[in-house]
């Protein structure tokens, strides 16, 4: 079985010297291509990927059933605080609600094969009522992206903490689109204008004509993104193609470089994240058979993909203990988790 991709690294109060570049997240590309049709602000694209990786691990046990993820205001508020550099999130039902109205277009394949397409929200979220609140926030991913974002077929590992110290909304869309070709053998990203404002997420209405797209979006993200690139081990390179009567804008090519201390990141980081997964998840138990896994997962809790049911019971082992009878131990976990969704 091939493992599906994991966040990396922590979002924490405490003072651990993780390096940054080490708490990343798995985006499927439907996400990343999540067009914009309202208003959307930077705070509002932070605070999603920052709950996110946050809850990542309560995904298939939360969001996926229909549970809420709960947070401490003041816990949320003192992370972002910490990872962005401000105060902390104002307004934060606005951003809530503004994070609600985002729709995602998406495609699976389910496990007898066929092909679905699907719309979704991004967000759910709640809170008590004045007079009743309590300091704590609600919130929930939609359910028909969990098994999309648990294990995507195609994603680009973002850096969450560089998306959270970016200070332009379109630096977060511009990096989110060329992270999806940096580690491709061309890494190059050839676009339309209309393709451009998609990638930036520029609301439906807003900046229409070439100059105040360059001037006031594209360009103050390029210069903020190669500004920091000893952060994303990025270089970008940047093409304009025009053609036809007036030498209108035809094409954007953007063409990207891994510097060297990425390069060496990575080959390390590769290194030691497959140590980590031999050592944690299949030292304990040895591979299983795919077939009784499917059968075993489609019997106890079939509204589950089974390849990230035994992803999540094999971290389960990893820190309680080799089970006595291992298929036993998985139908153990898989009646307990079929259990919780109704």
């Amino acid at each position: 079985m091939s493992l599906t991709p994991r966040p990396t690294g922590q979002l924490t109060l405490n003072n651990r010297s993780d390096d940054s570049r080490d708490i990343t997240a798995p985006i499927p590309l439907p996400i990343i291509f999540t067009q914009v049709d309202g208003k959307i602000t930077l705070t509002d694209l932070k605070l999603w990927y920052m709950l996110l990786h946050y809850s990542w691990d309560d995904l298939l046990t939360k969001s996926k059933i229909g549970e809420w993820h709960s947070v401490k205001e003041t816990e949320l508020n003192l992370l972002f605080a910490k990872y962005t550099g401000t105060k902390s999130i104002e307004r934060l039902w606005d951003s809530a609600k503004r994070l609600a109205n985002l729709r995602v277009e998406f495609q699976q394949v389910d496990d007898y094969g066929d092909l679905w397409r699907g719309i979704s929200s991004l967000f759910h979220c709640r809170y008590k009522e004045k007079g009743q609140r309590d300091g704590i926030l609600d919130y929930m991913f939609p359910a028909p992206l969990i098994p999309m974002l648990l294990d995507p077929k195609v994603y680009a590992r973002l850096q969450i903490t560089f998306i959270l110290q970016l200070k332009s909304k379109y630096a977060i869309g511009l990096y989110q689109m060329l992270e999806t070709v940096a580690n491709k053998r061309t890494p190059t990203l050839i676009g339309s204008v209309s393709d451009l404002r998609s990638w930036l997420k520029v609301p439906h209405g807003k900046l229409t004509n070439w100059a105040n797209l360059y001037n006031k979006a594209l360009l103050p993200a390029l210069r903020e993104l190669n500004a920091n690139e000893d952060l994303i081990g990025l270089k970008i390179d940047l093409d304009v193609i025009k053609s036809g009567r007036g030498s209108k804008v035809d094409k954007v090519v953007f063409t990207v470089f891994k510097i060297e201390s990425r390069v060496s990141f990575e080959k390390t980081l590769r290194s030691s994240v497959a140590k980590k997964i031999e050592s944690n998840l299949y030292a304990v138990v040895p591979p299983i058979p795919e077939f009784k896994i499917i059968e075993i997962a489609r019997k106890y809790a079939k509204k589950f993909d089974h390849k990230i049911l035994e992803q999540q019971w094999r971290q389960k082992i990893a820190n309680e203990g080799a089970p006595e009878n291992a298929l036993a131990s998985f139908a153990g976990y898989c009646k307990a988790v079929g259990k919780k969704s109704f």
